[in-house]
């Protein structure tokens, strides 16, 4: 096979598996939406957020200058 030949099949496959790899992805980047917005698992991590803005809040306020 000639070397444009070569080159053709490998940019098809990195494309090939390109397309692959993100729609795998895709998919489950859907699938973690699905799982985090429910009601459960919200609540859970507004909590965990909160409670970690309010300890950085107080490690802010005893820190010295």
């Amino acid at each position: 096979m000639c070397t444009a030949a070569l080159l053709l099949a490998l940019g098809l496959t990195f494309c090939a598996l390109t397309l692959v790899w993100l729609t795998a992805y895709a998919f489950a980047v859907a699938r973690a939406g699905d799982f985090l917005s429910r009601t459960a698992v919200r609540r859970a991590v507004e909590a965990v957020t909160g409670a970690v803005l309010v300890a950085l809040g107080l490690r802010l306020t005893t820190e010295r200058r």
